[in-house]
């Protein structure tokens, strides 16, 4: 049931978090768009300049706060893959099952990696981070 808990609000956060970064990324795209655009005429250049400055600290601001969320679901992850880890080791040792062929540890440890708050999806929205961060520090 706890671990439910932990998948449910860990995917929730995750979607959060990935939509977030879809819309900076094309909010991004958008951005440089409309500063190639500008290149076309001197007054048209001088209004997208304003516009894309402040459109830019607004997209930094998101992606900073993006950033931060990615950092405290990492920890998430960490912390109750150890909190798990440990009680089932607690476990063990208080009903005399460490070292035996009934230890459920290891087995736990095994079922956790499978678990949706311990896959990969975590990775790939970091490197979607990534290069959204890359496109926006090139594009400055």
């Amino acid at each position: 049931e706890e671990l439910q808990k932990v998948n449910s609000f860990y995917l929730q956060k995750l979607n959060e978090v990935e939509s977030d970064l879809t819309d900076v990324s094309n909010e991004s795209r958008k951005s440089l768009s409309s500063e190639d655009l500008s290149g076309l005429g001197a007054a048209a250049g001088s209004l997208a300049g304003r516009g894309s400055s402040s459109i830019s600290s607004s997209l930094e601001n998101r992606l900073l706060s993006l950033y931060r969320s990615l950092g405290q679901l990492q920890s998430y992850v960490w912390l109750n893959f150890q909190a798990f880890s440990k009680i089932m080791k607690k476990y063990d040792k208080h009903m005399n099952y460490r070292g035996t062929k009934d230890q459920k540890s290891a087995e736990f440890d095994t079922r956790l990696e499978s678990e949706p708050f311990k896959n990969s999806r975590l990775d790939a929205v970091l490197e979607m981070y990534r290069s959204v961060r890359s496109t926006m520090v090139v594009s400055s």
